[in-house]
């Protein structure tokens, strides 16, 4: 038997890089003022991600970060050695104080926190830029965060061989740090082009729908991962896709229109 451990549908990955002491000088220093709306405090997380990565596109893991304290006196953020090279800013003001940087779901902003716009910048050997970040977008839902019911452990056992079909039932869940008020499974139709329909790049006749969720292989004691040609073991991921069944017809072609849900079932192959 398989079995399979989920990974969040939609998660904000971040990876803490310390800035090295004594660089070279070549290398770049970027700081600036961290600018919170009127009356607003909250802990700040500045990142530099590569040119064009990063929220709110497809979650990216981002090349540095730098953490600013609610309680600082001099509110500004500070890279003080990275290399030189094109880089995209963007930024969580954490009010709430329940960003996690090391759990999934809890390493984005929620509801009630702030972000920025992300700003392009490129950094030149030996540069000392001051650009600020400013926070301008409130966020109005938690990040999704669920269970699977009759699930224990987060792992789910398969069979190995075929055997068609097999239903998963998601539910919101709070996670004991969520707000449940303010917490679904947001999905809409995807519309990648603009056109404004719903996309059907396969052409099953079905528009795609936004909330993705995999299955990670996890090896059952006795079996081995699959391997790169330099070794490294590889994941193995299995789609999870929604039931297009009970949520095509509720959205009615509308590429505007997200339902918040409390419960949905995913498919597995």
């Amino acid at each position: 038997m398989a079995r399979w451990a989920w990974i969040p549908a939609a998660a904000l990955a971040a990876a803490g890089c310390g800035n090295p002491q004594g660089a070279p000088p070549r290398d770049a220093r970027l700081s600036g003022e961290v600018r919170a709306p009127p009356g607003v405090r909250g802990d700040a997380y500045a990142f530099l991600y590569s040119p064009g990565a990063g929220p709110p596109g497809r979650p990216a893991v981002p090349l540095h970060l730098a953490g600013v304290s609610r309680a600082a006196v001099d509110f500004r953020y500070l890279f003080n050695a990275v290399p030189p090279n094109p880089y995209r800013l963007w930024g969580v003001l954490d009010v709430d104080g329940n960003v996690d940087l090391s759990l999934d779901v809890l390493a984005q902003p929620g509801a009630g926190d702030w972000v920025s716009e992300g700003t392009s910048l490129e950094l030149q050997p030996g540069d000392a830029l001051e650009l600020p970040l400013e926070f301008v977008t409130r966020v109005p839902r938690e990040p999704p965060a669920f269970r699977v019911e009759g699930l224990d452990g987060g792992v789910e056992v398969l069979p190995d061989g075929p055997g068609g079909f097999q239903t998963l039932a998601l539910r919101v869940d709070p996670v004991g740090r969520l707000d449940g008020e303010r917490l679904s499974l947001p999905v809409s139709l995807v519309d990648a082009d603009g056109d404004g329909t719903g996309d059907d790049a396969n052409g099953d006749g079905i528009p795609e729908l936004s909330l993705q969720a995999a299955l990670r292989w996890l090896p059952a004691p006795g079996q081995a991962p699959p391997r790169a040609e330099d070794g490294a073991p590889l994941e193995v991921l299995v789609p999870a896709v929604v039931d297009p069944r009970a949520v095509v017809p509720l959205l009615g072609g509308d590429v505007t229109r997200v339902l918040e849900l409390a419960a949905l079932d995913l498919v597995v192959l």
